[in-house]
């Protein structure tokens, strides 16, 4: 038989989502696969987030030292949808050139523009 998840649980979810914030020098694939994980234990208890949102929340989980690199993302697509793969990837792209270089928005400057 099969059993509703509870709303405790599904509030203790959501709020381990919007309260994930990646710390200053962290790792940013630990932080991308955590953030995966906690999006798909709230599949299981049957909350979806579109591609969109996903890409959001993963943008505003950034500490402050991107937020450069999120007001770059913002300019970039303007009105266009957003993905989470493509974040996700821009992110991903982002974090190595800064461990490549220094703290930079180069990455997503050069790979957009």
């Amino acid at each position: 038989m099969y059993k509703k998840p509870l709303t405790s649980n599904k509030v203790f979810l959501i709020r381990q989502l919007v309260n994930t914030k990646i710390r200053e020098g962290a790792s940013v694939t630990d932080h991308v696969n955590e953030f995966n994980s906690l999006l798909s234990r709230l599949v299981s208890v049957d909350i979806k987030f579109d591609g969109e949102v996903q890409a959001l929340l993963l943008l505003s989980s950034l500490p402050n030292s991107w937020l450069g690199t999120v007001t770059i993302v913002a300019n970039i697509f303007g009105t266009t949808k957003l993905t989470f793969k493509g974040i996700r990837d821009l992110i991903f792209g982002e974090d190595v050139h800064r461990r490549n270089v220094g703290e930079s928005t180069g990455f997503l400057l050069s790979t957009k523009g």
